[in-house]
C-alpha cells in the first residue's frame, strides 16, 4: 500500500464504486483502488467528497490536508484505538521521572549516534559528538538533554557541509522560513516523515500529545517529534544527499519568494515519487519503534532506537 499525494492545484477526490477518483473541471487524471491506498495527502487547493470521505473511512485511509508547502494544516481519521489502558500506561510512564528521562536519554544518544555513523559514511569522525554521548548519560533533566541535542546538531550540521554539493552552498540549519535549497528540503522532509508518524502513533491509540524528550506544549504534538529525531539521519539527511548527489533534484527545481524557498509544482510532484518509494521501506520501521513504545509503557520491556548502520 502507498499513500496518495494530490499536489495539482483546484483538484476533486471522488468516490467510484470502490477506486478514489481524481478530475481537474470534471476531467480525469487518475483512479486509484482502496486497496493499493494507506493515506491521502492532499496539498493546497484540493476539495474531497463526502462519499470519497466515506470510503476512505470505511477502508481505514487517513486524509491529510497540507499547504503548498508541505506544512500540515488538519486531518481526517476513521475511528481511532479504543485501548484506553494503553493511554493510562503511556500517562503513568510519564509520571514516572525516571523512566521518563530514561527514554528522552534513548531518543538522544540513537539521534547522535546516527549523526555519527551518517558522517562516517562519508569519512568524517568528529570527536565532539563522541563527548556529547557521555554528557547524556549524566544530564539530570530535560532541559538539559536538549541543550546537548542542540549542540550536536551544531556540530552536525558543520560537518554536513562538507557532504552537500558545493554549488548549494549550504552553511548550516535555518528554517522558518527556510532560506535556501537545503533547508528548504531538510524541512520539507522532515514534515513529510513527522505527518507519517503522527499518522502511525494515533492508529495505534497512544496519545500524541505526550511526548517525552519533547515537553508537553499546547498544540504540540511532542511524541511524534521524539520518534522523529531517529529517523532525521537514518532516512531524512541520507534521501536528501542522495537526491542532490544524483541530480534528480537541482536548483532549477526551486523558487523563491518572501516566504523562503521552495520546491516549484512540478518538482514538488517529481519530488514525492522519490519520496514515497524510499519511504515505503521505512513505514514498517516506523511501525515497528511504535510497537517497541507501547510495550515499554505496559510491560517497562527496553525500547530501542532505531541506528543506522
Amino acid at each position: 500500500m502507498e499513500d496518495l499525494y494530490v499536489v495539482k492545484q483546484g483538484c476533486v477526490i471522488k468516490k467510484f464504486d470502490e477506486q478514489f477518483l481524481v478530475t481537474k473541471g470534471g476531467i480525469k487524471i487518475f483512479s486509484v483502488p482502496t486497496y493499493k491506498v494507506d493515506k491521502i495527502l492532499l496539498f493546497g487547493n484540493q476539495q474531497i467528497t463526502s462519499q470519497a470521505l466515506a470510503l476512505a473511512f470505511e477502508n481505514n485511509i487517513d486524509v491529510l490536508f497540507l499547504s503548498t508547502k508541505g506544512r500540515l494544516k488538519g486531518k481526517v481519521y476513521p475511528n481511532i484505538s479504543k485501548n484506553v489502558y494503553l493511554r493510562f500506561a503511556q500517562y503513568e510512564c510519564w509520571r514516572d521521572k525516571e523512566r521518563r528521562l530514561k527514554l528522552a536519554k534513548i531518543f538522544i544518544k540513537g539521534k547522535i549516534v546516527n549523526q555519527q555513523n551518517l558522517l562516517k559514511r562519508y569519512k568524517i569522525y568528529d570527536e565532539r559528538l563522541e563527548g556529547l554521548m557521555l554528557n547524556v548519560e549524566r544530564a539530570k533533566d530535560n532541559e538539559e538533554l536538549l541543550g546537548i541535542e542542540g549542540l550536536a546538531s551544531k556540530y552536525y550540521f558543520e560537518d554536513l557541509k562538507n557532504i552537500i554539493p558545493k554549488d548549494y552552498n549550504f552553511d548550516g540549519r535555518n528554517r522558518r522560513p527556510p532560506k535556501d535549497e537545503v533547508n528548504s528540503l531538510l524541512s520539507l522532509t522532515y514534515t513529510m516523515v513527522l505527518n507519517e508518524i503522527i499518522s502511525q502513533v494515533e492508529r495505534n491509540g497512544l496519545d500524541s500529545y505526550v511526548g517525552f524528550l519533547h515537553s508537553i506544549k499546547y498544540g504540540r504534538q511532542s511524541l511524534p517529534l521524539d520518534l522523529l529525531e531517529e529517523f532525521r539521519q537514518y532516512f531524512c539527511d541520507l534521501f536528501i544527499i542522495k537526491l542532490l548527489n544524483r541530480k534528480e533534484i537541482t536548483k532549477l527545481d526551486f523558487y523563491f519568494d518572501e516566504d523562503g524557498v521552495f520546491l516549484k509544482e512540478n518538482s514538488l510532484k517529481k519530488y514525492i515519487l522519490k519520496f514515497n518509494n524510499e519511504m515505503e521501506k521505512v513505514k514498517p520501521l516506523i511501525k515497528n519503534q511504535i510497537s517497541l513504545l507501547k510495550n515499554y509503557f505496559i510491560r517497562g520491556e527496553e525500547y530501542m532506537p532505531v541506528v543506522l548502520k
